[in-house]
């Protein structure tokens, strides 16, 4: 699938709005103004604290209005929902818009709340892929350069298939893959990803990663700043408790570390 067949995008916004909630839908406009898409936005209050609202009366009708706004000024179909179904849990009610759409985009706020972390760990693994945008991103609304965390398997297969299908024509996308100590040579099927790249005509190419004393997410991040890529694309996978204590995990950290970059996870 390539962004020209993205039909659906899902976003989801806090009311009263935030600041993250401007930039997550702004680029979901962005992107579904150029390709033809509709824009689907769940907007409901999650959470309780005063210093984690935004400012406004909180309505539907004020959220409506201003996400109405962003999206004409893009020249994007957007339809605004209200959480109808409280049956489901405020994350799951994401997921189900997610299952239905191509693409989800949720902003990610500078002081992230419980309400939000709940919804971002629901989303990532019930839903399709799901773009997080931190507030603090405001470079203009266009994808040039994408890199992929490469580890052989399903969750890393699923990122580079999430990344191509975000791609624009003129996009590159950078297979990296970050070297393990105890691995005298980086394993071939990272280089054979960037040929599976190319074969959807895109611009594409592999790098071998030094972690140097950084954990897998970290060095990625650093990779990303590095090469100047827009967003970090990476699988997401849930493991068990014990696992998580001996191990740790990517998504573990992803969470943990609150998405200081752009990041594409697929669940």
């Amino acid at each position: 699938m390539r962004l020209s067949s993205i039909r659906r995008i899902a976003v989801r916004a806090e009311r009263p709005l935030l600041p993250s909630d401007e930039v997550a839908v702004r680029l979901a406009c962005s992107l579904a103004a150029r390709v033809g898409a509709s824009v689907h936005a769940l907007a409901y209050p999650t959470n309780v604290l005063s210093s984690q609202v935004g400012s406004g009366d909180g309505s539907l009708t004020a959220a409506k209005a201003e996400l109405e706004r962003w999206a004409q000024e893009a020249g994007a179909p957007i339809a605004v929902h209200d959480r109808t179904n409280f049956a489901e849990g405020i994350g799951e009610t994401f997921a189900t818009l997610l299952q239905l759409s191509d693409l989800g985009i949720l902003g990610v706020p500078a002081q992230q709340s419980a309400g939000f972390r709940m919804i971002a760990s629901t989303a990532i693994f019930n839903g399709g892929p799901v773009l997080f945008v931190p507030e603090s991103h405001t470079k203009a609304q266009t994808l040039s350069r994408i890199l992929v965390g490469w580890k052989p398997g399903a969750a890393a297969s699923r990122a580079l298939k999430a990344a191509i299908a975000l791609a624009e024509a003129d996009c590159e996308i950078i297979v990296a893959q970050v070297e393990e100590p105890d691995i005298s040579r980086v394993d071939e099927s990272g280089i054979e990803a960037t040929h599976f790249v190319a074969a959807h005509g895109i611009s594409a190419r592999f790098e071998a990663i030094s972690a140097q004393g950084l954990n897998a997410h970290a060095a990625l991040v650093a990779a990303t700043k590095a090469f100047e890529a827009d967003v970090l694309a990476t699988g997401a996978i849930r493991h068990g408790p014990i696992h998580q204590s001996l191990f740790g995990s990517v998504t573990r950290d992803l969470l943990e570390d609150g998405f200081r970059i752009p990041t594409l996870l697929t669940g």
